[in-house]
């Protein structure tokens, strides 16, 4: 993950974990907070089909 080195990076091009929650629950309907381990790094998500994802 690029964190602003070298490459170029620029917050203005950031995508944050907010906006695409809102994106998929657009998409897809709710989304509920998913169980995980305390030591993961991403925060887990659940949509209303089962299907489990994380943001960084």
């Amino acid at each position: 993950m690029d964190v602003g080195g070298a490459r170029g990076w620029r917050m203005e091009k950031v995508v944050s974990a907010a906006q695409t929650r809102a994106v998929l629950e657009e998409q897809f309907g709710a989304l509920e907070p998913a169980d995980a381990p305390s030591s993961a790094p991403a925060r887990r998500w659940k949509l209303p089909n089962g299907y489990v994802f994380g943001t960084i």
